[in-house]
C-alpha cells in the first residue's frame, strides 16, 4: 500500500509543478499585455499634445496604434487561453491530491489491520511456557 502512496505522491509533485509551469506562463502574457497597453496609454497621451510634427507621424502613428490594439487583443485571448489550461492544471492537481489522501488512509488502515492480527495472534497463540 505505502508503494502505492508513494505513486501517487510523485504524480502530485508533477502535477505542482506543471500547475507552477502555467502559472508563469499567464503572469508572463499578463506582464505582455500590460506593457501594450502601457505603450498605447503612451501613444494616445503623445497625440493629446500640440506639436509641430504631429501631422507628419500622423498615419505611422494610426498603424502603430491599430497594431498594438491587435497585440493587446491577441495577448487578451491567450491569456483567456492559459486561464483555462490553469484551472484544467489545478483541477487535475486536487484529483491527485485527493488520490494520495485516499492511499495513504488506506495504507495507514492496512497497517492497523496487521498490527491488530499480529495482536490476536500473540494473545490466541499458546504458551510453551514449561512448568517444572
Amino acid at each position: 500500500m505505502q508503494s502505492r502512496a508513494k505513486k501517487i505522491q510523485r504524480i502530485v509533485k508533477a502535477q505542482e509543478q506543471l500547475k507552477l509551469a502555467e502559472e508563469w506562463r499567464l503572469r508572463s502574457l499578463e506582464g505582455q499585455l500590460a506593457e501594450t497597453e502601457a505603450s498605447e496609454r503612451e501613444l494616445l497621451t503623445s497625440l493629446g499634445t500640440d506639436s509641430a510634427l504631429h501631422g507628419l507621424f500622423l498615419d505611422a502613428t494610426a498603424r502603430r496604434l491599430r497594431s498594438m490594439a491587435e497585440d493587446a487583443a491577441r495577448i487578451k485571448q491567450q491569456r483567456d487561453q492559459q486561464s483555462r489550461k490553469l484551472l484544467a492544471s489545478a483541477t487535475r492537481l486536487k484529483s491527485a491530491e485527493r488520490l494520495l489522501d485516499a492511499a495513504e488512509r488506506e495504507a495507514e488502515r492496512a497497517l492497523e489491520k496487521k498490527e491488530l492480527l499480529d495482536l490476536i495472534e500473540q494473545t490466541a497463540a499458546p504458551n510453551d511456557a514449561s512448568l517444572p
